[in-house]
């Protein structure tokens, strides 16, 4: 793999969800992932596994891999 960071510009700031268009449903369920996310220490303190998963359905082409890597990339 190469080094991708020098070709764009400030790569820290870049937006994952550039150019993804997904419905509302779909970015809930975005917010809700970051807010699990952020809930670490509240989950731990009840002793309560810190673990989610989420699944994903759909015809070829339709941007379930790309929702990954944007999860992947959020938190």
């Amino acid at each position: 793999m190469y080094d991708q960071s020098r070709y764009i510009k400030d790569a820290r700031k870049r937006d994952p969800m550039r150019g993804l268009f997904y419905p509302n449903e779909v970015l809930g369920m975005l917010e809700g992932l970051k807010r699990w996310y952020r809930k670490r220490d509240w989950y731990q303190e009840r002793g309560i596994p810190w673990r989610t998963g989420i699944l994903m359905w759909g015809p070829g082409g339709t941007g379930k891999s790309s929702m990954a890597k944007v999860v992947a990339q959020t938190l």
